[in-house]
């Protein structure tokens, strides 16, 4: 599923070419790297958050679901972000934006987040580490 949320950015990002080429001018350019900020920001937001949590969970499935068809529209209205498919865009980045705050909330709910190194995270934010095996 993580590879379809991925290509649906990259998708995003040829788009952010497409409109880079229609209008090289400064404003222009400055426009593209808004819309590249507000591509990127809910890619790295739900990635990182889809990293502290174990994939296996059927609820952090749903998530990833969710925010890669939330992902596709948001790429299909890079080229028009700043006329009729503002909204689309809009909505699309806040929902991926939820997602990954659900994602992290649900791996509160369910006692803890996955860390590195034999350590994990507690809902209450507090370390235990685990000894080597």
């Amino acid at each position: 599923m993580e590879l379809f949320f991925d290509l649906s950015h990259v998708f995003a990002c040829s788009q952010l070419v497409a409109r880079f080429v229609d209008d090289p001018t400064p404003p222009g350019v400055a426009r593209t790297l808004l819309l590249f900020v507000l591509i990127w920001l809910p890619w790295t937001q739900f990635h990182l958050s889809a990293n502290a949590v174990s994939g296996n969970s059927r609820t952090v499935r749903m998530w990833f679901l969710v925010a890669t068809v939330a992902s596709i529209p948001m790429g299909a209205s890079v080229v028009t972000a700043y006329d009729s498919g503002g909204p689309v865009f809009a909505l699309s980045s806040a929902v991926i934006l939820g997602m990954g705050l659900l994602t992290v909330g649900d791996a509160g709910s369910c006692g803890g987040v996955r860390g590195g190194h034999g350590s994990s995270v507690t809902s209450r934010g507090s370390m235990s580490t685990r000894s080597p095996r």
